[in-house]
C-alpha cells in the first residue's frame, strides 16, 4: 500500500500527516498568525496620495490603494510555506499520493503554490476547513472518503 500525505489547512494553520501502513502519523504543525491579523495591524501607515491635475475643475487629491491587500499577501505567503513543507515531506516519503483538505480559497492558493512534481501526485481535494477537527475525527473523515486510516496505538 502506497503512503498518502494528507494536508489539512486554512489561511493561518496547517497540519501535515502521513498515512503509512494504514496509520495516521502527524508530521508537522504550521501556524501563521499574520493571516489572522486585521489589515490595520499589517500595514504601518495610510495609503499614499496623488494629485490628479488632468480633470476639469482644478487639482484633486485621491487616496491610492495598495496593489495587493496586505492580508492577501500574508495568505499567499503561508500557502507557499505549506507548499514548501509539503514538497519536503513528499520527497522524504518518495512522492506519495497527496490529499488536500482546505477551504476553497486557500485550497486554490495552495494548489497554485505546489511544485509541479508534487502537484502531479494530488489524488483528491476536499473543499472544507477541517483544521479544528481532532485527529480521531480526521480518521473518520478519511474513512468516509474511502481511505483506510487509524490512529497509532498507544505505547
Amino acid at each position: 500500500m502506497k503512503d498518502i500525505l494528507v494536508i489539512v489547512g486554512n489561511a493561518s494553520r496547517a497540519r501535515l500527516y502521513r498515512i503509512h501502513a494504514g496509520v495516521l502519523e502527524r508530521l508537522e504543525v504550521l501556524e501563521h498568525p499574520e493571516s489572522r491579523a486585521r489589515r490595520r495591524e499589517l500595514v504601518s501607515d495610510r495609503p499614499g496620495r496623488f494629485r490628479d491635475e488632468t480633470g476639469g475643475g482644478g487639482p484633486h487629491r485621491s487616496g491610492m490603494e495598495p496593489p495587493t491587500d496586505a492580508h492577501e499577501v500574508e495568505v499567499l505567503s503561508f500557502a507557499r510555506t505549506v507548499a514548501r513543507r509539503t514538497a519536503i515531506q513528499a520527497r522524504r516519503a518518495h512522492l506519495p499520493d497527496l490529499l488536500l483538505l482546505a477551504p476553497p480559497r486557500f485550497l486554490g492558493r495552495l494548489k497554485a503554490a505546489l511544485e509541479q512534481t508534487v502537484a502531479d501526485h494530488v489524488v483528491a481535494t476536499v473543499s472544507h476547513d477541517y483544521t479544528a477537527a481532532a485527529e480521531a475525527d480526521l480518521v473518520d473523515i478519511l474513512q468516509g472518503l474511502g481511505i483506510r486510516a487509524a490512529l497509532p496505538s498507544p505505547a
